[in-house]
């Protein structure tokens, strides 16, 4: 049986006033950057390095009207108790190198320039 559309309407303005709302949230992230350094002494110090990111992300979240509600209000033919139904799951990840050099013309003027890529 197909449901009303002026069923779904009422559902979505009225009923949050006699609902309940659950949700859950998991997020797992990891961040790792490693970076090699030059040690020397003379005019050329570099920098190297790798970046890496990575974030799961998982949303469900669910309106739900209580049956007491439903059945004080003669409502029937909803297809189920939920009225509205949020899923939601990302995965980000990013890579990225990097780097930097620095000339020392003398104590007081240099120059750097550097690149990343990801």
């Amino acid at each position: 049986m197909k449901t009303p559309v002026w069923l779904l309407v009422f559902s979505l303005l009225l009923l949050p006033a006699a609902s309940q709302a659950s949700s859950k949230l998991e997020i797992d992230l990891f961040v790792q950057e490693t970076r090699l350094v030059s040690r020397g002494s003379g005019p050329f110090e570099w920098v190297a390095g790798f970046f890496y990111y990575d974030k799961r992300r998982s949303v469900d979240f669910d309106y739900r009207s209580t049956q007491e509600y439903l059945d004080a209000n003669g409502l029937v033919g909803l297809p189920d108790e939920y009225y509205s139904r949020f899923n939601a799951y990302t995965d980000q990840t990013e890579i990225a190198g990097f780097g930097e050099l620095t000339y020392r013309f003398s104590d007081s003027f240099w120059v750097t320039g550097g690149l990343r890529y990801g």
